[in-house]
């Protein structure tokens, strides 16, 4: 591994044994990883993750778990967040850079101050993300949320509502700032 510290290859080394023996479709799952309800989760062949990596999938109020399904050659770097109630779908060939949050669910607002967090109920509705999207550094897709194929997604933009395929997005809320051919 021509570059790299002994013990970063170490590290890497670690790292693909590792992917092989848990994520087998997946290229390099980069650890520490957390996941939840595991068996709702399905990676397209040749996946890559950063460290750091949180892929959920939640009950709902009726009980039933999330499902989070990620196409072939997608990669997630540090810090990604994905947090599925309902349905989070990421196309074949996604890019995805560091510290983005994912999710198909928020909770209610409580009655009362008394209120414990926990015990509100969610706002779900899956999130489907279409193929060879570039999600930048920084961003938040909400729930409810359609990008088409081939989406730029602009550092630190809070997507909350969809997009056709080629749209560049930015800002906060995020809006179409132009289209590509």
């Amino acid at each position: 591994m021509r570059g790299y510290s002994f013990i970063y290859s170490i590290y890497l080394l670690f790292c693909l044994i590792f992917t092989k023996c848990f994520y087998r479709p997946a290229k390099l799952v980069r650890l520490p990883i957390r996941t939840r309800n595991i068996k709702n989760l399905s990676f397209g062949k040749y996946f890559t993750s950063g460290m750091h990596c949180r892929l959920e999938c939640v009950p709902d109020d009726n009980g039933l778990i999330g499902e989070i399904t990620i196409g072939d050659n997608v990669s997630i770097n540090d810090r990604v967040h994905i947090a599925s109630a309902s349905s989070v779908s990421i196309g074949s060939g996604c890019l995805i850079a560091s510290n983005v949050y994912i999710s198909d669910h928020d909770h209610t607002i409580p009655e009362t101050v008394d209120d414990l967090p926990a015990s509100t109920g969610l706002f779900v509705k899956r999130v489907t993300i279409g193929r060879n999207c570039w999600i930048g550094q920084n961003v938040n897709i909400l729930k409810g949320v359609t990008l088409g194929e081939g989406c730029i997604v602009g550092s630190g933009a809070v997507v909350t509502s969809s997009f056709p395929d080629r749209t560049v997005i930015a800002g906060v809320p995020a809006r179409a700032i132009r289209s590509l051919k």
